[in-house]
């Protein structure tokens, strides 16, 4: 088939909202069996179709499928030809009322369209009067049945009036209005002001509707003055408005009724019909596809006087939109008395095509939607003169257009994945019929025209459950339009790649999901559309859309994770070791994660910069895989430029990260871990001389000393049993870490780091305050123990001379040290152990006890002996004492030998019979003394 290609010039932005230049490329079409002209038979309304060609419709009806309930549960599945059998039924008396309910779209005119063409081919001998959503005069209900009945009208419709309404509004309402206020107010005084209020919004709801009529896009039904207008007018104004809306509303629309029916009403003509039928035995059909839409303002009293069974001899169906119900509060309580009233369901027969919602469609399922769009496209192809199979003249270049295993020449140009999508993308709550159609033409045209013009709008008619990996917009589109579903790539052939660009051969594209296909889903599964909504905004935003980042924030945990399982750049540790985890890890939150990430364009220090990428896609719900299908994913991104960006990102973040703590510490870290592990472990040391000196408790607990010991370990180790020996060697240990660490202000930025539970900060700052109370409360038990030394100075100088120079040390250092270190506890202790060991504090208590003794001997000696001996000097010990006694001339030597004797014994035993000499002298010499002596006689026995 030969392509010929022509270039215009249209003014469009990149969005293509019309401004700057572009050129876009059209070309006739690639398939002689489709052209814009034959696409205008591609429509989605029944009597479009129709008023074509009744055989077109036919050809090109879906059958539908009705449901009946019964107090909410589903009694009864419907086809149209059980339908249409059971209005054949000629056994009803009385009015039978058929309503079919279902959202815009779902086929309630396709529905009545095809019950009129049946009555038509079936030759059924009934009138059938049939009036289309589209179709507003209220007056054609009543032509309509008086030409099926075969009626003359009598002069009681004069068609003229209707147009009258809409070409004069201002004119015939201002009757109206005066007509009807005049039956409220007895006065002028009371009309006219009220008038001037009311008319004004009256004629603009008038206006309005004609104008709709004039443009032919119904968007709002004819509605003379609704009650939230009445209501604002009675706000608005100091007037005293007392007007019961509904008495109100109910005489305007009498007056129009009057003046568009000469004076007569819609339901008295229908009872004076039904009574001619009933005379001739005939009865009609009526069929509305849209009572509100159709026959607004007269929808109440219509469906009342069909429900009234017993005053017609009509069959009617009536179209219902529950949705379009819902807009007023008038179309709200009539719906609920259709829904909800016992009533009605005795009189009236309620069939659903859709549910109440709109979400669930009965007629057309998702498997249903290739072979229903293949029979219209073949249906549209004949038409033209084309039967699309393997005889036509065109079906060698026609196949260059075939995409994907499933495809085939009737479904040109779709194939069944993109039938799918457009199914899928059809919006909640619209008709699938209808807009399944509707977006079928759009895509096609699009399709034929080969450009980029209309891009946007093509990608909002399909559900784009893939993305495809391609710079260039068109042929990224195709490929996700005819992509089979749940496959990484698509293989767009010679024949659209030429068509749609420059390239004249085939391309493979990449694909990654967005996501689940639907046909792995229940019918409506809310739990997918949640999962799928982040994904899709990601798309947006890869593709460059504008979109509110807060929406595609989880993708940074994903993004986080992938970082963290590679270089697990948060644990501050050696690096490239088997150690799975850091007991040191920083910790500071950014936006829910411990990783910077960022999506803004705008470049920033310290975070982990993300670029828009198609592999952003395949990382969406990463952090949430289980570890195994973590490590699958990592495999096969892992050679991605982007992943590889992350990483070196990751490891630079880390690199200021230790930075940073090593600046807050003071050291390198590993440096600072070695020297914690060095000093806390001299003052785990010194526990082991609590059994000799009575210590305070060191505050280190188990658990304070296994995180230190971790922390060593995450720099020094390099296997769970392997410790890195010559590291080790070149560290040297710092007599002076204590003092750096106990006087050392650590900044608050450490609370950015947490060892295991705790903030380092915390951890640190806690450790530090405890050793100091610690340190204090040691420097008091040893300066307590320097006492004690330095009173048995006397004693040791005496008795142990070999001690007394190590004792001053060590009391020396006690007293220089004004923050106690492990070597002196150490000091302390074994001097300890040594004169415990060789008994020196027994001799010393013994000596103690002695010099205690001699001291009260003293005291009991001196006062008397001074007084009798006028001694010059006053002796201050017993040594003393016996030199002044032995100084003494005067005492005879037996006198003096005696005073010895009780001075050194404390007593002495004296013989009477040979000292009594001696006696008599210490009486004559130290006659005070006598008195203090205490003398005891005893008998001599044999033995003495």
């Amino acid at each position: 088939m030969k392509e010929s290609k022509t270039f215009h010039i249209h003014h469009l932005d990149q969005n293509n909202n019309g401004t700057g230049l572009l050129f876009e490329r059209w070309s006739v079409p690639v398939l002689p069996c489709l052209s814009s002209k034959s696409l205008k038979l591609l429509v989605a309304t029944a009597d479009e179709r129709y008023s074509f060609s009744p055989e077109y419709f036919r050809q090109t009806h879906y059958p539908q499928v009705l449901h009946k309930y019964y107090q909410h549960q589903l009694v009864q599945e419907i086809t149209e030809k059980e339908l249409f059998d059971e209005l054949q039924e000629d056994t009803a008396i009385g009015n039978r009322v058929y309503t079919i309910l279902g959202s815009t779209g779902s086929g309630k005119s396709e529905l009545l369209c095809w019950l009129r063409d049946q009555c038509i081919q079936q030759n059924v001998y009934r009138p059938v009067i049939r009036l289309s959503r589209t179709e507003l005069n209220p007056q054609l209900l009543i032509t309509r049945c008086y030409e099926a009945l075969q009626i003359s009208e009598d002069k009681a419709i004069d068609d003229s009036k209707w147009h009258i309404l809409l070409q004069k509004p201002i004119t015939i309402i201002n009757q109206i209005v005066w007509s009807t206020l005049a039956e409220f107010f007895d006065s002028d005084e009371e009309i006219v002001p009220l008038a001037l209020l009311l008319r004004p919004i009256i004629e603009q709801n008038i206006k309005s509707f004609a104008q709709q009529v004039k443009e032919k896009n119904i968007v709002q039904s004819l509605e003379i003055i609704s009650e939230e207008q009445l209501d604002e007018i009675k706000r608005s104004t100091a007037l005293p408005i007392s007007i019961p809306y509904q008495s109100f509303r109910h005489s305007l629309r009498k007056k129009l009724e009057q003046f568009l029916f000469s004076g007569h009403d819609m339901i008295s003509i229908l009872k004076q019909l039904s009574h001619i039928t009933m005379k001739k035995n005939i009865r009609p059909l009526i069929l509305i596809d849209d009572l509100v839409q159709s026959i607004n303002i007269y929808a109440s009293e219509l469906l009342d006087y069909f429900i009234t069974l017993e005053e017609g001899n009509w069959d009617v169906v009536i179209g219902l939109t529950p949705g379009a119900l819902q807009d007023s509060e008038k179309g709200t309580t009539l719906m609920s008395r259709i829904l909800n009233l016992d009533t009605i369901d005795d009189r009236i027969q309620k069939l659903w095509l859709t549910d109440e919602s709109g979400q669930v469609f009965y007629t057309l399922g998702r498997n249903d939607a290739v072979p229903y769009l293949e029979k219209y496209l073949i249906e549209l192809k004949s038409t033209q003169g084309f039967v699309c199979n393997s005889n036509c003249p065109h079906a060698i270049n026609c196949s260059r257009f075939l995409v994907g295993e499933r495809a085939r020449l009737s479904l040109l140009p779709l194939n069944e994945p993109l039938i799918e999508r457009i199914y899928d993308g059809v919006p909640s709550g619209k008709g699938k019929l209808r807009y399944t159609i509707l977006h079928t033409r759009e895509i096609i045209r699009f399709l034929l025209r080969g450009t980029s013009w209309g891009l946007s709008r093509v990608e909002a008619l399909i559900d784009r459950n893939v993305y495809a990996n391609h710079p260039y917009p068109l042929l990224k589109i195709l490929g996700e339009m005819f992509a089979d579903h749940d496959t990484d790539h698509v293989f767009l052939p010679e024949g659209w790649v030429k068509h749609c660009s420059d390239q004249s051969t085939s391309l493979t594209l990449s694909l990654q999901t967005v996501k689940r296909n639907h046909s792995s889903l229940p019918f409506h599964s809310m739990k997918h559309e949640e999962e799928a909504t982040p994904l899709l905004h990601l798309r947006d935003w890869i593709e460059g859309k504008k979109v509110n980042e807060e929406l595609i924030y989880s993708l940074r945990g994903s993004i986080a994770t992938l970082i963290h399982d590679a270089i697990k750049a948060i644990h501050i540790s050696r690096r490239f070791t088997p150690r799975q985890s850091a007991v040191l890890q920083r910790s500071e939150i950014s936006k829910g994660i411990r990783y910077p990430v960022s999506f803004s364009a705008v470049e920033k220090k310290n975070e982990i910069k993300v670029h828009r990428s198609v592999i952003l896609l395949k990382m969406y719900g990463f952090q949430q895989q289980k570890t195994s299908q973590r490590k699958k994913i990592f495999s096969d991104l892992s050679n991605s430029w982007d992943v590889a960006e992350w990483i070196y990102q990751g490891e630079m973040l880390s690199d200021q990260w230790l930075t940073e703590l090593e600046k807050s510490l003071g050291l390198p870290t590993d440096e600072f871990a070695f020297q914690l592990l060095t000093w806390i472990n001299s003052w785990l040391e010194t526990c082991k001389y609590s059994s000799v000196l009575s210590l305070p408790s060191i505050p280190i607990s188990q658990e304070t000393q296994k995180w230190v010991e971790e922390f060593f370990l995450d720099w020094f180790a390099l296997r769970d049993n392997i410790i890195d020996a010559t590291k080790i060697n070149k560290m040297k240990v710092n007599p002076d870490f204590e003092t750096f660490f106990i006087s050392r202000l650590f900044p608050k930025s450490l609370e950015r780091y947490r060892l295991v539970n705790v903030s380092l900060y915390t951890f640190l700052t806690e450790l530090q305050q405890a050793f100091q109370v610690y340190q204090s409360d040691l420097r008091t038990c040893l300066k307590n123990k320097c006492v004690e030394y330095e009173t048995m100075t006397q004693y040791i100088q005496s008795y142990h001379p070999s001690i007394n120079t190590r004792i001053k040390t060590v009391c020396q250092q006690i007293k220089k040290q004004l923050v106690p270190n492990p070597n002196l506890i150490k000091e302390v202790a074994n001097l300890e152990t040594h004169l415990l060991y060789h008994g020196i504090y027994e001799s010393y208590n013994n000596w103690l006890k002695q010099k205690e003794a001699s001291q009260r001997l003293l005291n009991s000696l001196i006062h008397p002996l001074l007084a009798d001996r006028r001694w010059t000097v006053i002796p201050k010990s017993l040594e003393q004492m016996l030199e002044c006694i032995s100084m003494d001339s005067q005492l005879p030597p037996s006198t003096r030998d005696l005073l010895f004797s009780i001075i050194n014994k404390g007593e002495y035993i004296i013989s009477l019979e040979k000292e009594s000499d001696a006696l008599t002298s210490l009486y004559k010499h130290c006659p005070r003394l006598i008195q203090y002596l205490h003398l005891q006689i005893k008998l001599k026995s044999s033995n003495d």
